[in-house]
């Protein structure tokens, strides 16, 4: 076939001006993908700099967009991991799974992390995923028998699992380590009446108070201690609880009921019990393990005004998001609605977080109540939009 002259040209030039289309989309996706890694490595460095200044919020929604695109940055998915677990969900938990699966994803990437194992471990627990957890914890406990923090994790998991004799044996094995760790000897304690061991429970929560005199942690373990043996209580264990009391309290200040007297003859274990989680309430404290089993005793006698005002003094409600919604969801429940705006007034509904709509809606009906309709009007309106 003869292909003429000008037809060759022609192909040539077809040939040039594809080779140049070519040329060009290539080098318009270099100088995209270019303009791209500068736009991520921005977004990177923002949400670097936010987890660095703890704006959790900000880290998180930042590193999100960033490892949607580079999902294989280990550095910056174990910051957003970390960002998230730190950022509630409004029910308390979906923070914690999407943290727990990029703690999980991290760890693909980096599987010698011992630190982030001990992290996604202690997620684990919290969650309930306990086989899980002893899955991860026994190759890390067979390197190192010794770590408390793994130990704890193992016990809980147990405990969880309702493995009675196996957890108290972990428990033991923390104690031993950590002799003052409040969590571990509140799990022993409930270990011994699951096993049918109530005569051990009240000397347990002795010795740990002769041990820590003046201790909150061992005021609230020996409340602990009396509820869980209310059926097996001899004329000598009441003396011995109302002797301990009134040496801790010779003045009888929380031994007293009201205008009702408590002696010797009619002190109950719940009596001792409420005696012991009033004097634990006292202490100031940033525990928000200690924090919550106070409130957890208190509440159980209807003590709710003291459980407010535990919740109103203690630091570890400012740290802890959870016990900072108890505390706001308190005040409203009583009616003291000019002291939950006071408590939220730094609270700005157009950049709240979903954890925090829940509070931003106690704000405005509060303010509603107090009859500032444009304030409460005024959040009602953003509360519409994030909905």
């Amino acid at each position: 076939m003869i292909v003429r002259a000008k037809t060759k040209r022609r192909l040539l030039l077809l040939g040039v001006v594809t080779l140049l289309m070519g040329a060009a989309v290539a080098a318009f996706i270099v100088l995209r993908e270019r303009g791209l890694r500068r736009e991520y490595a921005a977004i990177r460095a923002e949400g670097v700099r936010a987890f660095m200044a703890k704006e959790w919020s900000t880290a998180r929604d930042k590193l999100a967009r960033y490892i949607g695109r580079y999902g294989s940055d280990a550095e910056a998915v174990l910051m957003f991991a970390q960002a998230a677990k730190r950022v509630p969900a409004p029910d308390g938990r979906q923070h914690l799974l999407l943290a727990k699966s990029y703690f999980e994803r991290y760890l693909r990437l980096r599987p010698q992390h011992k630190e982030v194992w001990r992290e996604l471990i202690d997620l684990y627990t919290v969650l309930s995923y306990n086989t899980e957890a002893l899955e991860a914890v026994e190759p890390l406990l067979a390197q190192d028998p010794a770590d408390v923090v793994l130990l704890r994790a193992r016990a809980r998991a147990l405990f969880n699992l309702r493995r009675s004799r196996e957890a108290l044996e972990a428990c033991e094995k923390c104690a031993k380590l950590q002799p003052a760790d409040l969590e571990v000897h509140w799990m022993m304690l409930r270990l011994l009446r699951d096993l049918n061991r109530q005569s051990e429970i009240i000397p347990r929560a002795e010795k740990y108070l002769a041990d820590n005199p003046d201790s909150g942690y061992a005021e609230i373990l020996m409340s602990v201690a009396y509820d869980l043996v209310t059926d097996r209580f001899t004329a000598e264990d009441r003396k011995r609880a109302w002797d301990l009391a009134r040496k801790a309290d010779p003045e009888m200040t929380l031994l007293r009921r009201g205008d009702q007297e408590v002696s010797a003859d009619t002190f109950s274990p719940l009596a001792a019990s409420r005696f012991w989680a009033r004097r634990a309430a006292q202490r100031s404290t940033s525990d928000p393990t200690y924090m919550r089993l106070v409130m957890s005793q208190l509440d159980r006698f209807g003590l709710l005004a003291e459980s407010t005002a535990v919740l109103e003094k203690s630091d570890a409600t400012l740290a802890d998001p959870m016990l900072r919604h108890a505390l706001v969801r308190r005040l409203w429940e009583t009616g003291r609605w000019s002291e939950v705006c006071n408590y939220l007034r730094d609270l700005q509904p157009a950049s709240a977080s979903p954890a925090d709509l829940e509070l931003a809606a106690l704000k405005a009906m509060s303010l509603a109540q107090l009859k500032r309709t444009a304030e409460a009007e005024q959040i009602v309106a953003h509360l519409e939009k994030a909905a």
